[in-house]
């Protein structure tokens, strides 16, 4: 049984979101792109915490993990720990993927910046490399994307892939950090020794991190990079 006494300690309530494509068509050729409508239901939710277990058939017991892993997912989505903890407690699984998105619970928690729950999946002994099924990003890329500094840093902390790519652009969490301007994400994936010269195609051009930093005016994220860049040239 996992520590649902741990999760209700943190004691954490947050609102429910809807996550939305970016309008933008230049920052989509970077990976600026989310699951589409992550409005929960919350009538599926509830059917889900509080069904009897079905038959005992394979088919049944599918059903029954299909039902608890979404209804985990619009948990984690809304950053919802009490709806989460029950889920768990009803034997939800904490690395189940999502039907549409094939997602997990920490890659949309990440996404969506809620910290106390990234915690509590990590603890959890979550998979932290867990990649979406599209294109391969995981938890740490899109919090690296919506500039969740203190995420970034509990997922690196618990050994997050620095330099794990989307499949579809090459996109580094160091470059898609860069991209936005995320200045602090930058020095905290320069600090877990990301490297500064990938490449990633980019509004059909092929850039570094520092080139679209620059193209984007970025000038703090700039100077971090060219930093990075010099230290890594120096002699030793």
């Amino acid at each position: 049984m996992r520590s649902i006494a741990l999760a209700v300690a943190l004691g954490a309530s947050f609102g429910a979101c809807v996550v939305s494509a970016a309008a933008d068509a230049d920052e989509e050729q970077i990976e600026d792109e989310h699951p589409a409508d992550v409005q929960a239901s919350p009538s599926a939710d509830a059917a889900a915490e509080t069904a009897p277990p079905r038959d005992r058939t394979a088919d049944g017991m599918n059903a029954d993990a299909e039902a608890l892993a979404e209804a985990l997912w619009y948990a984690a989505a809304d950053g919802d720990i009490d709806r989460f903890t029950r889920l768990l407690a009803r034997g939800a699984e904490v690395d189940a993927k999502q039907a549409e998105t094939v997602t997990t619970a920490l890659w949309i928690a990440s996404q969506e910046g809620h910290t106390e729950l990234v915690r509590l999946l990590l603890m959890l002994g979550a998979d932290v490399d867990a990649r979406d099924g599209a294109d391969g990003r995981t938890a740490l890329f899109q919090a690296a994307q919506e500039g969740h500094a203190e995420i970034v840093r509990l997922l690196l902390e618990h050994g997050a892939e620095v330099e794990a790519k989307s499949a579809r652009t090459g996109a580094t969490p160091l470059f898609i950090a860069a991209a936005r301007g995320h200045a602090d994400v930058v020095r905290l994936l320069l600090a877990a020794g990301a490297r500064v010269d990938v490449t990633a195609s980019a509004g059909g051009r092929v850039d570094t991190p520092i080139d679209i930093a620059r193209q984007r005016g970025h000038v703090e994220v700039v100077k971090l990079l060219e930093e990075a860049v010099a230290a890594a040239a120096a002699p030793r």
